[in-house]
């Protein structure tokens, strides 16, 4: 006996939407300015993250202060346990701050604490950019999403709209580390440093101008 059920085809229409047509719809979202600089914030926040701080500040450390693995390893961790916490408040700042103002000041911090990284004259004091760097970071990345999610298309291409970003997150990952090794030999890595603090200055005007 055929036990198979019947095919009655599929109930839904849009799923026969080819892929060119299913892009077209995520890429028309591509032009809204908000949504660019939303990207941009996403694509330098990452650059900074993996190039600055995973891939070279324990180069610096070992450099500036001969510090051993676990003591790079503690201070590397600080950044997250302050997001955590963080994002413990976030509800109550957001009750009292836009998305878009708490981006902008993420920006404002991640350029004091790149600053400060290459002056700290001890190791111990790292701990104070890496506290801020981790506080900008808990002030910018939900808020990106939660603006991003706002914006995303409808239901059926969301989805696609929001691994936009994903995918903007792994360029970051890839291009930080290959943007400090090509800045140190010619700035040395303290102003590699400073260079990634203008960076991300300059996202603050992108986040002031673009993403409203």
């Amino acid at each position: 006996m055929n036990t198979c059920p019947p095919n009655r085809g599929n109930p839904n229409p849009h799923n026969r939407e080819n892929l060119r047509e299913h892009l077209g719809v995520v890429l028309k979202r591509l032009k809204n300015s908000r949504d660019l600089g939303l990207f941009a914030c996403s694509l330098v926040t990452f650059v900074v993250l993996f190039g600055t701080l995973q891939g070279y500040l324990p180069t610096l450390m070992n450099q500036n202060f001969g510090t051993s693995s676990l003591l790079t390893g503690v201070v590397l961790a600080s950044l997250s346990v302050t997001a955590a916490l963080t994002s413990t408040q976030m509800g109550r700042l957001s009750s009292r701050f836009s998305e878009q103002n708490l981006i902008r000041v993420s920006f404002v911090l991640y350029a004091v604490a790149l600053c400060l990284i290459p002056l700290v004259p001890v190791v111990w004091l790292l701990f104070v950019p890496m506290l801020v760097f981790g506080v900008a970071q808990s002030l910018n990345v939900p808020n990106v999403y939660s603006l991003l999610n706002q914006d995303a298309p409808d239901e059926e291409h969301r989805g696609a709209f929001i691994s936009l970003n994903s995918t903007t997150l792994r360029l970051g990952q890839l291009i930080g580390p290959l943007l400090m090794a090509a800045a140190q030999p010619l700035l040395g890595i303290g102003g590699a440093y400073f260079a990634a603090a203008a960076l991300v200055g300059a996202m603050f005007f992108v986040a002031f101008f673009f993403i409203r």
